[in-house]
Order: C-alpha cells, then structure tokens, then sequence
C-alpha cells in the first residue's frame, strides 16, 4: 500500500471512530437527562459503565492510530 491510500485509510478511521464515541457520548447523556432521573436521581453504574468502556476503547483505537507513522 503506498503512503497516500495508507495515509487516506488512517486518516478515514479515526474520524469515523471518532463520530461513533462521540455518538455514544451523546447517547449516555441524553440518558442521564431523561425524565426517569427526575423522579429517582439513582443512577445505574453498570448502565454507564457499559457505555463508558467502548467509549475509552475507541478513544484509546484512535489515539493509537494517530501516534502510528
């Protein structure tokens, strides 16, 4: 693969990875905003656990991928 389409492909996943954690961010806080905290502020920890860690590992793929040469 020559260093333009490697470039062009490491360019295209991070920003695409990086749409998808945002999109998962905006998911977990709508969440945390929705009506059923009003009532009972509880929030459940393994629900925002299970959101928050593919989170980081995307956050993590990219950063990996924007330290390659």
């Amino acid at each position: 693969m020559n260093y333009i389409n490697r470039l062009q492909h490491a360019c295209k996943d991070p920003a695409a990875a990086s749409r998808e954690a945002e999109n998962a961010i905006n998911d977990l806080i709508i969440y945390l905003n929705s009506p059923k905290f009003y009532r009972d502020t509880t929030v459940q920890v393994s629900h925002v656990f299970h959101v928050l860690v593919p989170i980081r590992n995307q956050v993590s793929s990219i950063a990996q991928e924007l330290e390659r040469p």
